[in-house]
């Protein structure tokens, strides 16, 4: 029989769209009216097994032997298609419904009527229920509308001058910039900072958002001193020092940067700072502090770690 193309069960139920689907993978070569097969010693099987397309539906071929069979989609990546598809397909079978929050994120958590205590949040100064802030979000939203806006699109709107303002007379500093997450503020304060030939020097526990900072920024010249471990930060410090010597490609030298958590996420031990802002004097380096886990616990009215030890200026 002449060669032809052998519609799949989609075709059949008059799916147009998985037809033209179909017809779009399936090559197939048909000879002129009248003319004998040539059989063609180079292939002897004519017909392909059904395999599977992106739409899930199996796609049999039928290719005429004497014809070269160019432009075919591989069995084998089709077949490793359905694979994808049939572990999709287990998996949602598998599927199970998630436990539902009816209440806010507060130190208990109401789920299925029941109440739990909560070691899940980032909560962990109150501040969702804290009726006063609950206020001033209604009365922002009566004044300015829901949001104000991507920052960077859309333009500083009122509420971040005035929320910076007041975070840098709370922190003692010359001026604040926010950002919607510690993560995204750490890699914008390290590629401010540095460039690629500048250096950094970070504890081996510091959070992985100052880990992932260093990396977007690009620094080449990267060093790790163990954990509070003030001699081998020394240590490390005397090296930048070294690379310090050769300027960089704008003959400027290289800077140094001392990162390090204020208290330490998963031990809840501080950082020695004093004697971390002692040894970036003597190398002529500078101190970067990720006090995500101090401020609102340590310092002077929940100040940070840098109020606690009395480093505003230094750090």
């Amino acid at each position: 029989l002449p060669s032809r193309r052998v519609a799949s069960p989609s075709e059949t139920s008059g799916a147009t769209e998985q037809r033209r689907h179909h017809a779009a993978i399936a090559h197939t070569q048909t000879p002129p009216a009248g003319a004998r097969e040539q059989p063609d010693r180079r292939s002897t099987r004519s017909v392909a097994k059904p395999s599977f397309c992106g739409l899930r539906e199996p796609c049999c071929v039928i290719v005429h032997p004497s014809q070269p069979q160019r432009g075919r989609i591989p069995r084998l990546a089709m077949a490793t298609t359905a694979k994808l598809w049939t572990r999709l397909a287990a998996n949602a079978a598998k599927k199970t419904s998630p436990r539902v929050i009816n209440s806010g994120q507060g130190a208990y958590l109401t789920i299925d009527g029941r109440e739990y205590l909560n070691f899940c949040s980032s909560h962990y100064l109150g501040f969702a229920l804290e009726p006063r802030l609950k206020a001033a979000a209604q009365n922002a939203i009566d004044v300015h509308g829901l949001g104000t806006g991507y920052r960077t699109l859309s333009g500083t709107h009122a509420l971040h001058v005035e929320l910076e303002k007041r975070l840098a007379e709370f922190k003692g500093t010359e001026a604040a910039v926010c950002f919607t997450s510690a993560y995204a503020a750490n890699a914008s304060a390290v590629q401010t900072l540095l460039g690629k030939h500048d250096i950094v020097v970070s504890d081996q526990l510091n959070h992985a958002s100052i880990i992932d900072a260093v990396r977007v920024a690009g620094v080449k010249n990267k060093f790790a001193y163990k954990h509070s471990d003030m001699a081998d930060l020394e240590a490390k410090l005397q090296e930048a020092r070294e690379l310090q010597k050769t300027p960089k490609p704008d003959g400027e030298h290289p800077l140094i940067l001392i990162i390090t958590d204020g208290v330490f996420s998963m031990d809840g031990d501080l950082a020695d700072l004093p004697t971390i802002c002692d040894l970036a004097k003597k190398y002529d380096a500078l101190t970067m502090v990720d006090d995500a886990h101090g401020e609102g616990v340590l310092g002077k009215g929940g100040r940070g770690v840098v109020n606690h030890f009395g480093l505003e200026g230094v750090v």
